[in-house]
């Protein structure tokens, strides 16, 4: 009897460790979400251009970033809203737009940094998301601009069907 109690203790033990294991995983991946460690290491722009590449290329989507102005680290929580931002945009690209061009451009200024991510994908008539649908439609796009809102930015849309989308954001990064 006690061989098998003790297969049947093993036999959970290995049990709690695998959850254990998985467990860890989850969390390390939701403290990933609240803020990427690409932005540490590598800052903005080169963490929303590695995303980028990561996220559209093997879709055969060709990216490119630009920047213009000084490029700058800025606070954390703005960095990770910005990142936040793009990274809604990019996957927006890869699951809409069947884009065969994704162009980022970050444009610093002393005040204020302007992000804009833009594709050559199918367009869509921006008047018909008007707000988040029961079907999850349009969640992205409010999202998005909920970020921005935080940061006292402002964001926008501009699509047409048959010429791809263009999603801005401004947000003020100096002092007064």
């Amino acid at each position: 009897m006690s061989g098998s109690v003790d297969a049947a203790f093993i036999a959970g033990l290995k049990k709690v460790q695998s959850l254990t294991v998985q467990v860890h995983k989850e969390i390390s991946r939701l403290i990933g979400d609240l803020r990427p460690a690409l932005l540490d290491t590598l800052g903005l722009v080169p963490a929303v251009r590695q995303h980028a590449e990561a996220r559209l290329e093997p879709l055969g989507v060709e990216v490119s970033v630009e920047t213009r102005g000084v490029v700058k680290r800025l606070p954390s929580n703005v960095e990770v809203a910005l990142f936040r931002f793009a990274q809604g945009a990019i996957g927006n690209i890869a699951r809409h737009s069947r884009a065969k061009h994704a162009t980022i451009v970050f444009e610093f200024h002393d005040k204020e940094l302007a992000i804009s991510v833009r594709d050559d994908g199918i367009g869509f008539d921006v008047s018909k998301i008007t707000d988040v649908e029961e079907s999850g439609r349009g969640r992205g796009l409010f999202s998005m601009r909920e970020r921005i809102g935080f940061l006292d930015g402002t964001g926008w849309v501009e699509s047409q069907p048959g010429a791809g989308t263009t999603v801005s954001a401004r947000v003020p990064i100096g002092r007064d």
